[in-house]
């Protein structure tokens, strides 16, 4: 996998985006926060941020985080 696009992605574990994207751990992002009716956030890369955006829309509202 070394140069391939699967070496690039990594998952949230334990406080940190370094666990492998595949067959690696993950965490919740936002624990506590969202329940089992709130849906999944989607987390990108902002490259005009230089940080991770995430935002959910459960269909009663929508909310946004900088990480």
């Amino acid at each position: 996998m070394g140069d391939s696009v699967s070496s690039l992605f990594h998952k949230y574990y334990n406080g940190e985006w370094e666990a492998p994207g595949i067959g690696g751990q993950a965490s919740e992002t936002f624990p506590g926060v969202t329940g089992e009716t709130d849906g999944d956030f989607q987390i990108t890369w902002s490259a005009y941020r230089h940080r991770f955006i995430a935002m959910v829309d459960n269909s009663q509202y929508i909310g946004t985080a900088s990480l």
